[in-house]
């Protein structure tokens, strides 16, 4: 979004003058977003993913000694594992739960179309072209991502077009 307007719904975490916590996640390619926030006074912490799934992994399942046996490779594994089966079990939920489907459909074609209309300044940065749909619809819980062209969500006579 826009960064000020960022800013104002993330200082909304904190009330009467206490401070607050948000999450804002990003793809790898959006992470240039975070100088622009950082050049508006936030104060950010990134952690990647894997590393976040890594320590809640190794200390939820792991006892110390099995973690002290595991080299980086093995732990990456099992990170990988864990996670991946994580996904398909979001993926077949989603798929059981018709309206969960088309709620994480609705929603995924809402992410696409906010990327269509970002302000100038952060076109470079939310840049459509650059998406890679079937990644984003894993996001959103779907094993496909639901058949819309790049095309149509510029076209302002399309029906995934912003009304």
């Amino acid at each position: 979004s826009n960064p000020t307007e960022f800013v104002h719904r993330a200082g909304r975490a904190g009330r009467m003058g206490a401070t607050g916590d948000c999450i804002l996640l990003l793809l790898p390619e959006e992470a240039r977003y975070t100088q622009i926030l950082t050049g508006k006074g936030v104060h950010l912490d990134a952690y990647r993913l894997p590393e976040v799934f890594d320590k809640a992994l190794m200390a939820d399942y792991l006892k110390e000694r099995q973690k002290a046996k595991l080299d980086q490779k093995q732990r990456r594994q099992i990170v990988a594992e864990v996670t991946a089966s994580m996904q398909k079990r979001f993926e077949d939920f989603t798929l059981r739960h018709p309206n969960v489907h088309e709620t994480a459909r609705k929603a995924f074609l809402s992410y696409l179309r906010a990327y269509t209309v970002r302000p100038k300044e952060l076109r470079d940065v939310f840049n459509i072209s650059g998406l890679h749909y079937g990644k984003v619809a894993k996001s959103f819980s779907l094993r496909e991502s639901p058949k819309v062209a790049k095309e149509a969500l510029l076209d302002p006579s399309s029906p995934y077009a912003r009304k």
